[in-house]
């Protein structure tokens, strides 16, 4: 069986959580690699081949890889490597999972529970869905709850607070937890997000290699969200890396309960008052609304302006023009969350986004193109 490419392994992606040790964030990223891409028994990447791609000492590299031998993980031979073991947490065998949501529409909701639904069934797990509404908690939940907590996983899809409240009440009571977007940096549950500062690079990197200088950063989703915030403070950093950069944030003071798409559709007269040549939004639905105002009044995109949008919706495939967009990835996010839930793992999982490139992104208007 053909090892996978060792470019799955990025330094950037893993290197994300400040003070903590290298060997540990390297260790959590080798976890999440192997249950992504290897098999029961396969030869995991060597050492030393590790150690030159990273750029990280054998030591550095040894101590993560003895820490995955300790847990089951890697079986360390001697002269032939290490063999992929799934361990004894994996006996751990869900057979309910709990999904809590939000009482409010979207469309990356949707696609997420659809995602749920499709991998529960392929491993025989029950699956139920809460609603959760304002007011409620642990106490008026519980009763809603088909599964106790043995083998059985909560995913909590919910705003901040919710979040931090569902944890404190249900981690007590036995459950095994995840939720899919961390609330904060004092969240202590397990959680998996889509590493929100490389989106902003790779949607930065994109614009600027087509020539984009004069670009606005449309932030149609509430600013105090975590991975909005580290968006944002991206999106100004990365920018004077880049020689004429002239990146603007444009806040529309979205709260969680507003409609993204009408909190963009209102700021849309003052972004194009100051003739960006391109706009990046904190989401797709806010570049359906830059698409839609720009048509309104016979703009063309890609030609006059480029858009580019967050979270890859299925639906941004049919918009017109078609919609550049910077992607979560939502089917390993879900298979990720299944196997935390399996193996009881409690830390912190960054994902990496990828672009989507389509048709409403293009080089920058003539006469403005970078030198």
């Amino acid at each position: 069986m053909a090892l996978p490419n060792l470019d799955l392994l990025s330094r950037e992606r893993f290197v994300t959580r400040g003070d903590a040790p290298i060997h540990l964030q390297l260790r959590d990223e080798l976890r999440l690699l192997m249950d992504l891409h290897f098999e029961e028994g396969q030869q995991f990447w060597p050492e030393l081949s590790i150690a030159g791609h990273l750029q990280l000492s054998r030591g550095t590299v040894r101590r993560a890889l003895e820490d995955l031998a300790q847990e089951g993980r890697l079986q360390r031979l001697q002269a032939k490597g290490s063999i992929v073991r799934r361990g004894p947490a994996h006996e751990y065998a869900l057979q309910s999972l709990i999904v809590f949501v939000t009482a409010y529409d979207s469309e990356l909701m949707m696609e997420t529970l659809q995602q749920f639904r499709r991998q529960t069934e392929d491993l025989s797990i029950a699956m139920q869905i809460v609603q959760v509404n304002r007011g409620e908690n642990t106490e008026t939940l519980s009763p809603k709850l088909m599964a106790s907590p043995s083998r059985t996983g909560l995913v909590f899809l919910t705003e901040p607070e919710k979040t931090y409240a569902l944890y404190a009440g249900f981690q007590p009571l036995g459950y095994r937890t995840v939720t899919l977007e961390s609330p904060g940096p004092d969240y202590a549950g397990p959680a998996i997000e889509t590493n929100a500062a490389l989106a902003a690079r790779i949607g930065v990197q994109h614009l600027a290699a087509l020539g984009h200088r004069h670009v606005i950063y449309l932030v149609n989703e509430p600013a105090d969200v975590a991975s909005v915030a580290q968006k944002i403070e991206a999106f100004e950093t990365l920018g004077n890396e880049i020689d004429g950069w002239r990146g603007e944030v444009i806040l529309c003071g979205a709260h969680l309960w507003d409609d993204s798409y009408y909190a963009a559709y209102a700021h849309m007269p003052e972004v194009w008052e100051r003739r960006p040549t391109a706009i990046f939004t904190a989401s797709d639905r806010g570049a359906w609304a830059a698409l839609k105002w720009f048509a309104e009044r016979g703009v063309r995109v890609p030609d006059e302006v480029s858009v580019l949008g967050f979270e890859g919706l299925k639906s941004s495939e049919y918009v017109y023009p078609a919609l550049t967009t910077i992607a979560h990835p939502t089917a390993d996010q879900v298979k990720q969350a299944i196997q935390m839930l399996q193996t009881g793992f409690s830390g912190l999982v960054r994902m990496q986004p990828k672009l989507v490139a389509r048709n409403s992104s293009g080089p920058a208007r003539s006469g403005e193109l970078a030198d």
